[in-house]
């Protein structure tokens, strides 16, 4: 009984993520790389550029403070065995999650991307998508997974939200004296889709003969160019995808945020300090392509599996599906800021750099810091590669890399910020399989661009 009631709850959490930034921090130093503008808008590369159309500039973040191999998977003498079983500790699994543990995945592409030098003013124009994910988990679904004791377990902190916009970029950068450089970035945006669902009542009772769960959310979102009028008071979530009532007209919500960086040269430019505050703004959505509302309070009831059919025996009041509309209003969502602080020092005449970044992101709902010190070698002026290694909520378990290759043909960009470098290995059916210890975040980050022009400083 307690292996099934398990598997219902495993399956349930797997249904409530799937119905549920990007920065390169390794590239922060490159000084030919044109993703370093994403980091900090005064840090211009050292040639102007074209972006292939598509393929200038593709993030794919995935960043997690609960979510790696070493706190679902344990090796035993056994084999390798997931934190469900009975070998595997309650404390020990529990101590590798935090009170909220949160997924954020973001993803960017620049369709079109261009800047250029004018003299030592470099100015950029870019169009780029973004787009967001983020789910928060409390801790206590997972020791309800695990320990499956009789009682009543309150897990309405569970929220999943999603954002995607487009945006239009305009930067400039600049040398306000000898030593100083300043750079920003005014973005216009233009809301895509926008939606947040949380739990006002999600509620597991638990006993000898059965779990319960009890559910009902309210949500709130947008999707640019609907009309949700025409459901005449409920909809389900299949029908945010159907794009029925689409109408140009409704296109309505927008919004701007600005970048912000600075650069001081110190030591005869050995010595190179930086900080930027970028993404501070919002996108306004408009009511006319909203919605709002509830879902139904409805419970379920699984009580086993009939070992004669096979059929699972479970009952329930109704589908969780159905949104119950009410009027949509006009709402305002911030987007998430970032904090860059960095400091590099170069030696044997600026062919190797020691580079510290410290990077901070203000989302809703929580806050996260990350340090990232990296080794920057640069043998040829148009060859760039770096090595780095991420602190804190990675811990010591992961480094990145990047290459950046910028003769005056071609400006080829590859890189990530976490690749794990400890991994463990363990038995499965038979199998050797080995995995990576430790690893919370992956990322991955490509740029492809035709150089212009190099800056008449660095001629």
């Amino acid at each position: 009984m307690k292996q099934l009631t398990k598997l219902f709850l495993l399956l349930v959490l797997c249904f409530v993520t799937a119905s549920a930034s990007a920065q390169m921090k390794t590239a922060y130093f490159m000084e030919g790389s044109v993703m370093r503008l994403d980091l900090n808008p005064a840090l211009a590369p050292q040639r102007g550029y074209v972006n292939f159309p598509a393929f200038g500039a593709i993030g794919i973040n995935l960043n997690s403070n609960f979510l790696s191999v070493k706190n679902f998977l344990y090796p035993t003498d056994a084999g390798l065995v997931t934190f469900l079983h009975e070998s595997v500790p309650s404390d020990k699994f529990l101590r590798g999650l935090s009170r909220n543990n949160y997924v954020n995945l973001d993803v960017s592409e620049q369709l079109i991307g261009f800047g250029n030098y004018a003299k030592r003013y470099f100015w950029s124009v870019g169009l780029n998508l973004r787009a967001i994910a983020d789910v928060n988990i409390p801790k206590e679904f997972f020791q309800v997974l695990k320990e499956l004791q009789s009682g009543s377990y309150d897990l309405s902190d569970m929220s999943i939200g999603v954002n995607s916009y487009a945006e239009l970029a305009l930067g400039f950068s600049f040398p306000v004296w000898k030593n100083i450089t300043v750079g920003f970035r005014v973005k216009g945006l233009a809301g895509l889709a926008q939606a947040n669902l949380e739990f006002d009542k999600m509620q597991l009772q638990i006993n000898d003969n059965q779990v319960r769960a009890d559910l009902q959310g309210r949500i709130r979102g947008n999707v640019t160019g609907m009309s949700f009028s025409h459901f005449n008071g409920t909809m389900s979530f299949s029908d945010l995808l159907s794009f029925d009532g689409f109408s140009a007209s409704n296109i309505k919500s927008f919004g701007g945020a600005i970048d912000l960086g600075a650069e001081v040269k110190l030591l005869n430019e050995r010595l190179k300090v930086s900080l930027a505050l970028n993404d501070l703004g919002f996108i306004s959505w408009s009511a006319a392509s909203g919605f709002a509302g509830t879902t139904d309070d409805v419970w379920f009831e699984f009580t086993g599996i009939d070992l004669d059919t096979g059929n699972a025996n479970s009952n329930s009041n109704g589908s969780f599906s159905d949104i119950h509309l009410s009027t949509p209003e006009k709402y305002t969502k911030r987007l998430a800021t970032t904090l860059n602080i960095g400091a590099e020092y170069n030696i044997l005449d600026h062919a190797i750099g020691f580079g510290l970044l410290s990077h901070t992101k203000f989302a809703d709902g929580y806050t996260y810091s990350e340090l990232t010190a990296s080794v920057n070698f640069r043998p040829a002026g148009w060859f760039t590669a770096s090595l780095s290694h991420t602190l804190i909520r990675n811990r010591l378990g992961v480094i990145g890399f990047a290459l950046n290759a910028h003769p005056k043909w071609i400006n080829f960009f590859l890189g990530v910020d976490y690749l794990a470098f400890r991994y463990g290995s363990a038995t499965l059916n038979s199998s050797k399989i080995t995995f990576p210890v430790g690893q919370k975040s992956y990322n991955v980050y490509f740029g492809l661009a035709i150089p212009l022009s190099k800056a008449k400083y660095f001629k």
